[in-house]
């Protein structure tokens, strides 16, 4: 990773780790070398014991990404917090959405080293939620004009318009 990055901290009481926050912001995210945009994260928790709140954002041109998750870490304790939700009241608990538009498969590169010459992109919604080792997973993604080489197979393959669906 690299570019220029802003970093902001809060502790509301250092000793007792009342009220948590962090803030990063970047005009200029670059992954190998890659420029990917503007990179947005924000992280708050009442304490140490209290749910987590995250958004993550990256935008460039037309293209974006929005995560927003909630957290309960392990050590959860119900109502220590400032987010008062009924389907989050227990430990180790996550609750998030990931909204894609028109964003570059290319990404998928970076995770998946045996392919190349990525192409195309992917608009959608999915949500994510349960105990983070074995996630519930629903959502739509539609990949546009998108292309692939595999490359220890030496072959290109073609997706145009295809919808994964998952409930």
């Amino acid at each position: 990773f690299g570019g220029s990055f802003d970093l902001n901290l809060k502790v509301g009481n250092i000793f007792a780790l009342s009220y948590i926050g962090a803030e990063i912001k970047s005009d200029s995210l670059m992954i190998n070398e890659d420029y990917w945009g503007n990179l947005y994260y924000k992280m708050d928790a009442a304490n140490t014991k209290s749910t987590f709140s995250n958004l993550l954002t990256l935008t460039k041109d037309k293209s974006r990404v929005k995560f927003k998750a909630l957290y309960n870490p392990p050590s959860f304790v119900e109502n220590t917090g400032f987010l008062q939700d009924a389907n989050i009241k227990t430990p180790n608990f996550f609750d998030a959405t990931l909204e894609v538009d028109k964003f570059p498969l290319k990404f998928l590169q970076y995770f998946i080293t045996e392919i190349s010459d990525v192409v195309g992109t992917v608009n959608g919604t999915m949500d994510l939620d349960g105990n983070p080792a074995k996630p519930k997973v629903s959502g739509k993604m539609k990949v546009r004009n998108g292309g692939v080489t595999v490359d220890f197979l030496n072959t290109r393959y073609f997706v145009h318009n295809q919808t994964a669906i998952n409930r």
